[in-house]
């Protein structure tokens, strides 16, 4: 199965990206105008997702015991470290807990706020980032992104395996409403849902472009310069200040992870 080394290599960039951006490092790089908007790049991991997904797995769903195979892989890949973390942060608060009891005073109690009882449930379950009224950035932080991947794998997967035929309609037909959803502000989900499944089957019907056109040939020279526009377009959209911003920077990664899927340039 062909890997698209260049597309990882791009994974590599952006998650080092996210990783300054959340560091916060004063009068460094880490200020330039790029690294301050890298959180819209999690945009493109949700794209690359549905992208690789649907190269990896999208003949490979027909049965229901692949679909269990499916289920077991990619729940024990993000779960159990998941459940680790978030004991680890309910512990935490219980020790916070007893140091307030001892006189200790913190700048927030504990199991308040962020880290207030009723959000462990939604955390365990994985849907903090899924049901309006959820707290996605409760307990552990970065699972917000844990919550919406799997739920969608779960659909992409149940959608191929129950209904083939229509896949692809329904894929499209769900990036779309979800694109629609966040660019008027219905919050029929939460957005950090939206965001997921609207650049998940974005990416997904992207692959499905690239395997129509994917045996066509052009010149390097060519494939170099739809390289270099595609990038110069996605970063002077990253810095910039327009309206709709994730949505077409979700369309610029699709058209950039096309072009780059040749790695002919």
């Amino acid at each position: 199965m062909k890997r698209f080394q260049v597309l990882d290599g791009f994974r590599g960039i952006c998650a080092l990206s996210v990783a300054v951006y959340h560091i916060h490092m004063p009068l460094s790089f880490g200020e330039w105008a790029f690294f301050r908007n890298a959180h819209y790049l999690v945009s493109f991991f949700f794209v690359l997702s549905g992208f690789v997904m649907v190269h990896t797995y999208g003949q490979r769903l027909a049965t229901t015991d692949q679909f269990r195979q499916f289920f077991i892989t990619r729940t024990f890949r993000l779960y159990p470290l998941h459940v680790f973390v978030l004991l680890f942060a309910i512990a935490l608060e219980v020790v916070k807990m007893g140091a307030e009891h001892a006189g200790i005073t913190f700048n927030q109690a504990s199991f308040t706020g962020q880290r207030a009882p009723q959000e462990i449930i939604p955390n365990l379950l994985l849907l903090q980032s899924w049901w309006p009224g959820f707290n996605p950035q409760s307990f552990n932080f970065p699972a917000w992104s844990i919550s919406v991947e799997y739920y969608i794998y779960m659909i992409f997967a149940g959608i191929l395996l129950c209904t083939p035929r229509f896949a692809m309609a329904i894929f499209l037909m769900t990036s779309l409403i979800a694109s629609v959803c966040l660019s008027l502000g219905l919050a029929y989900l939460m957005e950090p849902a939206l965001q997921g499944l609207s650049c998940f089957f974005a990416g997904l019907m992207t692959y499905q472009l690239y395997q129509v056109i994917h045996n066509k040939t052009m010149a390097r020279w060519l494939h170099t310069v739809l390289e270099l526009v595609g990038i110069c377009l996605a970063v002077s959209l990253l810095v910039s200040d327009i309206d709709h911003k994730q949505i077409i920077l979700m369309v610029v990664f699709c058209v950039l992870m096309l072009i780059f899927s040749f790695e002919g340039g």
